[in-house]
C-alpha cells in the first residue's frame, strides 16, 4: 500500500504539468465542497447535496480543503482535522479521504501535494483509500501511520447534523471524543448515512415518528401504537379530559341513583299509606 503511495508521489511529479490550472483553498466553506452545484462532475460521495456539512463547523475542529478550476468549480476536496491527537498526546493536522471530479486519482494527489507544499497538513489518508479504512493515514513523507491511534474532540448530540465519517467513526458522547479505532470505550458509530446518530438500543416512537430511549403502549383513535415514555403530554391531556368526563358521569349516576331511591321510598310510603286507609 505505502510503496504504491510513494509511486503515486513520483508519478505526480511527472503528470503535474498536464493538469489544468487550479487554485488551492483552505477555509471554513464546508457548504461549498458538499454542494452539487459547486462541484465539477460526479464526486461519487453519498454526502454531496445532503445539507449536512455544518457538522464540520459545529461539532469538530476542521477545515475545508479543495481545489478549484478557472471557473471556480471544485475539482477535488477533503476535510482537514486540525487537532487530531495520537496516543502520546501529539497533535496532528490530518487530511481525510479525498474526493474529486469523476474520482480522478491525479486530482486527489494534486490536492494532497498542494496541502503539503503549503504546510497545511502533517499527514493524510493515503490516496485511493476506501471508506472502510479508518487507520490508513500516512505522514507527509508517505510513511505509514497505521500503528497510531488517533482521536478528535467531537461535540455531537441527539438530533445534530452528522456527516458520514470514514475514520473517526467510533464516538463516546459522554467524553465528547471520536476514535479512529474500534477497541475503545465508544457508545455510538458515526459511519451512518442517516444524517444523525443512530442508537442500536433505541426504541421507535410511532406516535411522534422518531427514535427514543424508551416507549409505552398508547391507543390513538382506536389504534395501538408506541409513544415516548417521556413525552406523554397529549395523552395526559386526553386522560384529564376523560377523568373530568368520568367524574361528571359519576356525579350524574349518583344523582340518578338518589332520585331512584327517593322515588322508591316515595312509592313505598304512598303504598303503605294506602294500605293503612284500606
Amino acid at each position: 500500500m505505502f510503496l504504491a503511495e510513494e509511486f503515486c508521489m513520483d508519478w505526480q511529479v511527472y503528470v503535474q504539468g498536464s493538469l489544468p490550472k487550479y487554485t488551492l483553498h483552505v477555509d471554513d466553506n464546508f457548504e461549498k465542497i458538499y454542494s452539487r452545484e459547486a462541484c465539477e462532475g460526479d464526486f461519487h460521495s453519498c454526502m454531496t447535496g445532503r445539507g449536512l456539512s455544518s457538522f464540520y463547523s459545529d461539532a469538530v475542529k476542521a477545515k475545508a480543503a479543495y481545489l478549484t478550476n478557472k471557473n471556480d468549480k471544485v475539482i477535488a476536496r477533503a476535510v482537514i482535522y486540525t487537532a487530531a491527537k495520537d496516543e502520546d498526546g501529539k497533535v496532528w493536522r490530518l487530511c481525510e479521504r479525498q474526493y474529486s471530479s469523476d474520482s480522478n486519482e491525479i486530482l486527489k494527489r494534486a490536492l494532497v501535494d498542494s496541502l503539503i507544499q503549503d504546510n497545511q497538513i502533517d499527514g493524510y489518508k493515503f490516496v485511493g483509500a476506501d471508506c472502510g479504512n479508518s487507520r490508513g493515514f500516512v505522514d507527509n513523507e508517505g510513511n505509514s501511520l497505521n500503528c497510531k491511534r488517533f482521536t478528535i474532540s467531537c461535540d455531537l448530540d441527539w438530533g445534530d447534523y452528522l456527516s458520514y465519517q470514514d475514520s473517526f467513526k467510533w464516538y463516546n458522547m459522554d467524553d465528547n471524543v471520536a476514535y479512529n479505532y474500534s477497541d475503545c470505550d465508544y457508545q455510538y458509530r458515526l459511519d451512518t448515512t442517516n444524517g444523525e446518530i443512530e442508537d442500536e438500543e433505541s426504541a421507535y416512537d410511532e406516535y411522534h415518528d422518531r427514535d427514543v430511549a424508551d416507549t409505552v403502549t398508547v391507543y390513538y383513535h382506536g389504534s395501538e401504537m408506541s409513544c415516548d415514555s417521556e413525552d406523554l403530554d397529549d395523552f395526559e391531556e386526553i386522560l384529564k379530559t376523560m377523568m373530568a368526563i368520568g367524574f361528571t358521569m359519576r356525579i350524574s349516576w349518583i344523582v340518578l341513583i338518589a332520585l331512584d331511591v327517593f322515588l322508591i321510598l316515595s312509592i313505598t310510603h304512598e303504598t303503605s299509606t294506602l294500605t293503612v286507609i284500606c
